[in-house]
């Protein structure tokens, strides 16, 4: 399983030697997303805890129930991994490059510009 894992998922790699801290990025259409899992003492996924970076919670938003299920269903870390991904692609393919979330830098810029011009205007 850890083999697959770390074959299909180079970024994203174990933390300790009990492998039950995952750190690290998935790739999905050429763009890396920032992700942790944390596995129970036991390994069991249906307890697993996932943290994301903003950009995929964003595009996981509405599919959130899914994949709680698939977390209870899939048989090992690399399977879910692999579900994960293909929801994922899925919500990058109904979303647009337009209707995407602006960076981080779009925001300093906005901000910036704001103090230029003045808070009062």
């Amino acid at each position: 399983m850890e083999s697959l894992l770390i074959r299909d998922n180079p970024l994203l790699l174990p933390l300790n030697k009990e492998k039950t801290v995952y750190d690290g990025f998935i790739t999905v259409q050429e763009r890396d997303f920032r992700i942790r899992i944390l596995l129970p003492s036991d390994l069991q996924l249906k307890r697993a805890r996932l943290h994301c970076c903003w950009q995929l919670k964003h595009l996981l938003r509405e599919y959130e129930h899914i994949l709680k299920q698939r977390l209870q269903q899939s048989a090992d870390l690399a399977s879910f991994i692999l579900e994960l991904k293909t929801v994922l692609e899925v919500a990058l393919n109904r979303c647009p490059e337009g209707c995407s979330v602006p960076p981080p830098r779009y925001y300093s810029q906005l901000i910036s510009e704001m103090e230029t011009l003045g808070w009062d205007k």
